[in-house]
């Protein structure tokens, strides 16, 4: 997982990541998601709150290293953790939640190939 705080960003990278975040609706709750370095990254908190789990901070360990990311969205003074699509399948997939099956279905269409490209 890539460390970085703000100030280390590029302006490029950063000014990317600002005006290229998206907000999607799944029943009420905003899933925010960028589009970086030629993937979808999803704000995992926001995952998170849409299955039900109230401590992203315990939860983002059950996602693989290589599938998430510390990606600045705005947020202040904080990197948000990020999940790339394979991780959010994965994690979705892995849930015990009733709404997990309704979420797999919601992001399978929200987030299928090319829909989060600028």
């Amino acid at each position: 997982m890539i460390y970085r705080s703000r100030n280390a960003l590029e302006n490029a990278e950063l000014s990317d990541a600002l005006e290229n975040v998206k907000r999607h609706d799944f029943n009420g709750t905003v899933i925010r998601s960028v589009y970086m370095c030629g993937q979808t990254w999803v704000v995992f908190s926001d995952v998170c709150k849409a299955l039900g789990y109230k401590n992203p901070s315990s939860e983002h360990k059950r996602v693989s290293d290589d599938q998430k990311r510390h990606i600045d969205i705005g947020l202040k003074n904080a990197l948000a953790v990020c999940v790339n699509l394979d991780g959010l399948k994965r994690y979705a997939a892995l849930s015990s939640k009733p709404v997990a099956v309704e979420f797999q279905r919601w992001t399978a269409e929200e987030f299928r190939k090319g829909a989060c490209r600028p």
